[in-house]
């Protein structure tokens, strides 16, 4: 069993996520940018306790580094990655 997160407010967290068997869902076209970019965009308002310091966003992953003032990391990354996941199925097809 892993040991419980500790969480302090000032710990920098680095998450990565990638696709599913590493295919090409995130390449770069104006869409798939717009989608990534609004819904980071609407999970940093939804979640203000999360303070993003960076992200990049590559064709079958990302990286972000962030801060979680309020405990809200594990619901802030269910929302961003279930949402990006939709929607980049919807457009993939």
């Amino acid at each position: 069993m892993r040991p419980i997160r500790q969480n302090t407010p000032e710990k920098y967290w680095f998450v990565t996520s990638r696709t599913l068997e590493s295919r090409f869902f995130l390449k770069p076209d104006p869409q798939a940018v717009e989608i990534v970019g609004f819904f980071l965009a609407r999970a940093l308002r939804r979640f203000p306790s999360i303070r993003l310091a960076a992200f990049v966003c590559l064709s079958n992953h990302w990286h972000m580094v962030l801060q979680d003032q309020g405990g809200d990391l594990s619901a802030f990354l269910e929302y961003f990655i279930g949402n990006l996941a939709r929607e980049i199925n919807v457009l993939r097809g």
